[in-house]
């Protein structure tokens, strides 16, 4: 048993072999665990008695897994035991074929579409090969670091770096090799960025005695007033500040509050001409979050709305209502599965029933308020309904209504009516980034264009909108400043603010957004999609409701500007897409305009489909990896506390959701300071996949040195993090300067891992598709920086303030990791070193992916996954 510091306590027990077989959390549910006569798991029962099961060969590795319904999942193997086949539940395969080292040679999908990849003497990846015949090529230095690479349109970036292989340089080069567009990058004597620029952004950085990140300076980026955001924290690192001075006025300040188990507990937002704002949030004693209170006064006396959650046994949403003292503005209600799957939806609109395929894809929608709606699906997912029409590579072509064009990155280049001829051009850089949107009619001219800008880490920071084209309107000027991965600023061409907006601490919660004519309130359902919008006064000034996939199908109040729509998104109204920051989403169609950056690293073999077609139960803020937002950080940290024992996490959300929640949901909450210290580990993401948002981007700037404590070792396990978090890795870089080259690469990594201000964008996410086998190939240098979020191999800068993507895959003392794994055991401050320990002391059992194994190390409470040819997929 272990009790947290609030008094919560988890319990478990075990067999005589060591297995856990229960697991009791401070709401007194329980999960139950079988095993075989090899002490193999082979069934899950949660609190709510849904069962998963799972089978195994001679050796241990994964035949199938079946959920509570029965849908079972089979693997293959070859004589190596490396993954070569995955059977869906619906009997569509993903192969897989491999080199005699290891190498993934080819991925196959369920409509044939095959990737084939190659690699160079010392197993870096050298091409990549889609089944249109259109490579990306890569070239190293003899040390690995990647120093070139031509895409799919030719397109071809260098990269250039220093004596301790930081990257300082990133260009963009014309056909004689010219560069046309260079990004630079600066680093102190610690490695930590102070300044990172190109043609359309310059950020300076300073830092404390800690490494924290105390002040982001945008001076120097055209067009834009000079904001400077500075930061301060708590003895625990956790965020108790941001203030913003533009063009040397202090304005605004947000504060954060917390309890004592370093759960933000209040948000407040004030300053010179801000208008005062404040929100309290409550929890259960399983951390799961019960209240969120908005107040438009720093003292809590102006009652704007409250919203109460209510949870199931397995800590599902059950019931959100937003209210005020007078007025009840919606009360949703969700009923599930035995798959955890929603099944009916109850809003004050009327009632929606969810239907689901085998493959858990949404085909049916039983609306009792507005349309009905039905999906059909090929192999791959790609949607099968009258007109739709799909070409190789999953790109569709036609919907119907309109066709579709490609560059050969995959990129969506035109859209084109078919009755009326009106043709929508997009363009994109380097980066596979939407620039241009320019929409013509049939004879040519141009009625409307957009162009977007963006900064040195992808975010777009620049709207200039035409209206009417060649006509004679004025282009709308819209510049962003961003705290982490949020628009906190907005400003006019003229440099005049125009927007301030208030976050909360899940991914992409939008509160309040500010603007010169009063502050507006969002309200929103279980993904955080904007239902209502009121005023500070609890007025109702525009109600929306949505389809399945996120089309806006009804509101109140057109004239109501707001930025944020469909699971917290920006909605862009000049275009009809949604902003998923590496990504552009058309709800239109249910996907995405190109194909995920992170390739198959997201867990699809299709690269364009939405959340694996499942938009009721899963969400993808990044754009790259869908995770669960209804059983989110509330649904895990309801399921199984915040203490967990020697294992008792690793074994429960592999129960209950299998080996990718497990390892994609241990931390996350402490990084948005959710569950910090003594408790279990909570699963988040985005900062973690399920309860996340602005806490999460904060926290991963922040607060990254935290680790999820077992029970019976908390206090001590948070006392051994803190210390390797803050402490260790800065101890091992004062050997730095002693150690030869190699050491000098080594040592660089560990920095990277120790420190605690970059954020790991949206790592982990649950994927209820399950992996389609081992991760495509990546570039192996050891410790390399990170991609661009264009998802190549571009190495990109790997101790950034913002970074937007996760690290590169590498080696450390002959044991290969997974750029995940290096994003995990930087989170939670962990070395190589102590990987390895857990791996070769550790207690084994088989992984929920057919070729992973898990090493549990109990007494330190450190988990590391690793897959059949020895390579860590995850660690924390």
């Amino acid at each position: 048993m272990m009790t947290n510091a609030i008094g919560g306590t988890n319990t478990t027990a075990y067999d005589a072999a060591g297995n856990l077989i229960a697991q009791t959390d401070e709401l007194n549910r329980t999960s139950t665990f079988a095993y075989d006569s090899r002490n193999w798991l082979t069934a899950t029962t949660d609190p709510l008695n849904h069962t998963t099961t799972r089978t195994y060969d001679a050796v241990g590795n994964i035949l199938t897994t079946a959920d509570a319904l029965g849908h079972t999942t089979n693997y293959g193997y070859d004589a190596l035991d490396r993954t070569i086949s995955t059977t869906d539940a619906i009997g569509k395969t993903t192969l897989m074929t491999y080199d005699r080292v290891g190498n993934l040679l080819s991925l196959t999908d369920p409509d044939q579409n095959k990737t084939t990849y190659t690699y160079d003497a010392l197993d870096r990846q050298i091409t990549d090969t889609n089944q249109l015949g259109l490579s990306r090529t890569y070239v190293y230095d003899a040390v690995g670091n990647e120093t070139s690479m031509v895409d799919r349109n030719g397109r071809k970036t260098s990269y250039v770096y220093d004596a301790l292989n930081r990257q300082t340089q990133e260009n963009w080069l014309d056909g004689t090799n010219t560069p046309i567009r260079t990004t630079t990058r600066s680093y102190d004597a610690a490695s930590q960025l102070t300044v990172i620029g190109d043609p359309d952004s310059h950020y300076s950085y300073t830092y404390d005695l800690a490494g924290r990140l105390t002040s982001v300076d945008n001076t120097g980026t055209p067009n834009a007033p000079t904001v400077i955001l500075g930061y301060t924290y708590d003895a625990v690192d956790n965020l108790t500040s941001v203030t913003d001075t533009i063009n040397g006025q202090l304005k605004g300040t947000e504060r954060y509050s917390y309890d004592a188990l370093d759960r933000v507990t209040r948000i407040t937002q004030s300053g010179n001409g801000v208008t005062d704002k404040r929100v309290d949030l409550t929890y259960d004693a399983a951390s799961q979050r019960t209240n969120i209170a908005r107040y438009s006064d720093l003292f809590g006396t102006q009652s704007v709305a409250n919203s109460d959650y209510s949870y199931d046994l397995a800590g599902r949403l059950t019931r959100l209502t937003h209210k005020n003292t007078t007025t009840t503005y919606a009360d949703y209600q969700w009923t599930y599965d035995g798959a955890d799957r929603i099944t009916q939806y109850i809003s004050p609109d009327g009632t929606s029933n969810y239907n689901y395929d085998d493959r858990d894809q949404l085909i049916a929608t039983d609306h009792s308020y507005q349309s009905d709606e039905a999906y059909s699906y090929d192999a791959n997912g790609n949607r099968t309904n009258a007109g739709y029409q799909t070409g190789t590579n999953n790109r569709l072509l036609s919907d119907g209504t309109y066709t579709y064009a490609y560059d050969n990155e995959g990129n969506r280049t035109s859209r084109t009516n078919i009755t009326t001829g009106e043709i929508t051009q997009y363009t994109w850089d380097y980066h596979n980034r939407l620039t241009s949107v320019i929409t013509k009619d049939n004879s040519g001219t141009v009625t409307k264009s957009v162009e977007y800008t963006y900064d040195a880490y992808d975010r777009r920071i620049g709207k200039s909108i035409d209206p009417d084209g060649a006509g004679s309107a004025t282009a709308q000027i819209e510049r962003m400043v961003y705290d982490g991965d949020n628009i906190t600023l907005t400003f006019d061409g003229n440099g005049t603010q125009t927007h301030r907006y208030l976050h909360g601490p899940r991914v992409d919660e939008i509160l309040a957004d500010e603007t010169a004519t009063g502050v507006n309130w969002s309200l929103t359902d279980n993904q955080g999609t904007v239902r209502d919008v009121i005023d500070s006064n609890g007025v109702v000034l525009n109600h929306l409701t949505y389809d399945s996939f996120g089309q806006v199908t009804s509101e109140t109040n057109t004239n109501v500007e707001f930025r944020y729509g469909y699971t917290g998104r920006e909605r862009d109204e000049e275009t009809g897409l949604d902003y998923y920051r590496t990504r552009y989403y058309d709800s239109s169609v249910g996907r995405f305009i190109s194909e995920d950056t992170i390739g198959f690293n997201g867990g699809d073999a299709n690269l364009y489909r939405y959340v694996a077609n499942n938009p009721i139960n899963f969400n993808d803020p990044n754009g790259t990896d869908l995770y669960d937002f209804v059983n989110g950080a509330d649904q895990l940290a309801a399921g199984f506390g915040d203490a967990v024992t020697f294992g008792g996490t690793t074994k429960l959300r592999e129960a209950m959701y299998g080996e990718t929640a497990t390892r994609n949901h241990s931390g996350g909450l402490f990084t948005t300071g959710q569950v910090l210290g003594t408790g279990a580990s909570i699963a988040v993401g985005v900062g973690a996949p399920n309860t996340l948002g602005r806490g999460v981007s904060i926290a991963r700037r922040f607060a990254q040195g935290y680790t999820a404590v077992g029970a019976g070792v908390g206090s001590y396990q948070s006392t051994r993090h803190l210390l390797e978090g803050c402490f260790t890795p800065w101890d091992l870089l004062s050997y730095a300067p002693a150690i030869g080259f190699a050491g000098q690469r080594t040592l660089r990594g560990l920095r990277n891992l120790g420190r605690n201000v970059s954020p790991s964008t949206f790592v982990g996410r649950r994927n209820p598709i399950g992996n389609i086998g081992p991760d495509a190939p990546q570039t192996s240098s050891a410790y390399n920086n990170k991609p661009s979020s264009a998802g190549k191999h571009n190495p990109q800068l790997q101790n950034s303030p913002f970074q937007p993507t996760q690290n590169r895959p590498g080696t450390f003392e002959g044991r290969d990791y997974t750029g995940h794994a290096f994003d995990q055991m930087r989170n939670r401050g962990l070395t190589p070193t102590v990987v390895e320990n857990a791996i070769k002391t550790g207690t084994r059992t088989p992984g929920n992916t057919s070729t992973t194994n898990v090493f549990h190390d109990s007494v330190n409470n450190i988990t590391a996954i690793v897959n059949d040819s020895g390579k860590v997929i995850t660690a924390y």
